[in-house]
């Protein structure tokens, strides 16, 4: 009796549209489909569920009630810096140390960090024009360099990988992070696990991230 919802994977290049395979997943069993980031509708998906609120109000949800019905777009939260950073305590996240997973290299134990949403480029070979409509929204430099250097005293690790789609996207915002780093007693590693659009990026500020800690930067 339980009801199945499925959430879009919104931060993944492999991914998929999940409005365009909307009656598959019905097909398969699915009672809701949630598009678009989760952070602003989940409890609202929840409260749709157990009747409690039509559903059809709800952005980005859609319903086996009516296969055919399309939503209001779901852009997710517009300030990211509203948003509380992860319960890391929720889950063994230590379990990636002993395996040695992780998406970017991890020479020593890391903490996962998402400063950005989205990627603004419509680069053919990617799923991601289809979930963002190409909109891209960032942490405040002030919450990321925070976020880092709270969690390095909370768990004692030294070692952020970013999971952003396009954490680079913004040559000032980059400049502000790498300053805040520099200037900040308590020193970081960081890299990119993700994407980076290298050629979108100054010199200057390339040359700035690495000086903040920068260790390794996925294209």
């Amino acid at each position: 009796n339980s009801k199945i919802a499925v959430i879009e994977n919104t931060q993944a290049v492999t991914s998929y549209s999940i409005t365009r395979n909307k009656k598959l997943l019905f097909n398969e069993g699915v009672d809701y489909i949630l598009q678009g980031d989760p952070d602003a509708q989940i409890s609202n998906l929840y409260k749709a569920s157990k009747k409690e609120i039509d559903w059809k109000t709800v952005p980005g949800l859609m319903s086996k009630e009516d296969i055919n019905y399309n939503p209001v777009w779901n852009f997710g939260v517009d300030d990211l810096d509203t948003l509380a950073p992860p319960d890391w305590e929720a889950i063994k996240f230590s379990g990636y140390w002993d395996l040695r997973y992780a998406h970017a290299p991890a020479p020593e134990p890391f903490l996962a960090v998402m400063t950005s949403r989205g990627c603004p480029f419509d680069c053919a070979f990617c799923s991601v024009p289809a979930l963002s409509k190409r909109r891209w929204k960032a942490h405040s430099p002030e919450y990321t360099v925070n976020e880092m250097i709270s969690k390095k005293k909370q768990y004692n690790i030294n070692d952020f990988q970013w999971e952003d789609l396009n954490p680079t996207t913004s040559n000032k915002r980059m400049d502000k992070i790498a300053d805040l780093l520099i200037s900040n007693k308590n020193k970081v590693n960081w890299r990119t696990a993700s994407g980076t659009k290298i050629e979108t990026m100054k010199e200057e500020t390339l040359q700035k991230i690495i000086d903040s800690g920068c260790k390794f930067l996925q294209e």
